[in-house]
C-alpha cells in the first residue's frame, strides 16, 4: 500500500514516475493509497486510472470523505481494479453500496466480530442490516471524529488502543509522536463503549478470562 510522494504535492507525472519505479522493483502488487488528509491532496479519478494502468498495481485505497467521489471511482474502476473504502464504518454501508468490495476498519482492532458483521451485510447487500450496523458503530466513530478534529487525525490510532484495552485486548501505549489520550477522554470512551454494549457483547481475550 502506497501513497502518492508526500512532502511537495505532486502532479500526475511525478506519481507515475514514483509508482513505476516501485513497481519496476517488486513483483508484489501494489495498492494506491489516496489519503488527502494526510497527503493534501486528493487524487483525481483521471489521475487514479492512469496510475492504475501501471504493471503490479492491482487497487486502490480510497479515503476521500466525497461520496460522490467513491461513487464514481468505483462505477469507473471497479472493472480493474479492487476498489477499498479507507473511511471504514464511517461511511459503511455506502461504500458497499457504491461498489466498493472491502474496508479499513479501526473497529476490528477492538471489535473484530461488529466489524466483520458491517462486511457480511455490505456484501450481501443487506442494506436494512448494514444502515442498522451503521448507526451502532456511531457513537464510536463520532468521538473518533471529534479527537481528530481536536487533536489531529494521528490521535485516532490513541483512542483505538484504549477501547482495545478496556476490551481485554493488548492495546499498550502509543508510539511517539503520538500521545496517550487524556483522562476525561479515557472516562468518556469507557461510558461510550459501555452505551455501545461491547463490553459484554464483544469481549477481548483478558476479559473472557475474566481479569
Amino acid at each position: 500500500m502506497i501513497l502518492p510522494p508526500y512532502y511537495m504535492p505532486p502532479n500526475l507525472e511525478s506519481m507515475l514516475r514514483h509508482f513505476q519505479a516501485i513497481s519496476d522493483a517488486t513483483d508484489l502488487p501494489i495498492m494506491v493509497y489516496n489519503n488527502p488528509d494526510i497527503l493534501g491532496l486528493d487524487v483525481s479519478l483521471q489521475d487514479l486510472a492512469r496510475l492504475g494502468e501501471i504493471e503490479h498495481v492491482v487497487g486502490i485505497k480510497e479515503c476521500t470523505w466525497s461520496m460522490d467521489k467513491l461513487r464514481v471511482v468505483a462505477a469507473n474502476l471497479s472493472d480493474r481494479l479492487l476498489i477499498v473504502n479507507g473511511n471504514g464504518e464511517l461511511q459503511e454501508p455506502f461504500g458497499y453500496l457504491s461498489g466498493t468490495v472491502g474496508f479499513v476498519s479501526a473497529i476490528a482492532n477492538f471489535a473484530p466480530r461488529l466489524s466483520l458483521a458491517v462486511h457480511e451485510a455490505g456484501i450481501a447487500g443487506d442494506t436494512k442490516r448494514g444502515m442498522k450496523l451503521y448507526h451502532a458503530c456511531r457513537p464510536w466513530n463520532q468521538f473518533l471524529t471529534e479527537v481528530a478534529a481536536r487533536d489531529g487525525a494521528g490521535q485516532a490510532i490513541s483512542l483505538v488502543k484504549v477501547s482495545m484495552e478496556i476490551l481485554g485486548w493488548p492495546g499498550m501505549t502509543p508510539r511517539l509522536p503520538l500521545y496517550p489520550l487524556v483522562e476525561p477522554d479515557k472516562l468518556r470512551l469507557k461510558a461510550i463503549l459501555d452505551e455501545m454494549d461491547l463490553v459484554d457483547r464483544y469481549p477481548g481475550p483478558r476479559l473472557r478470562r475474566g481479569k
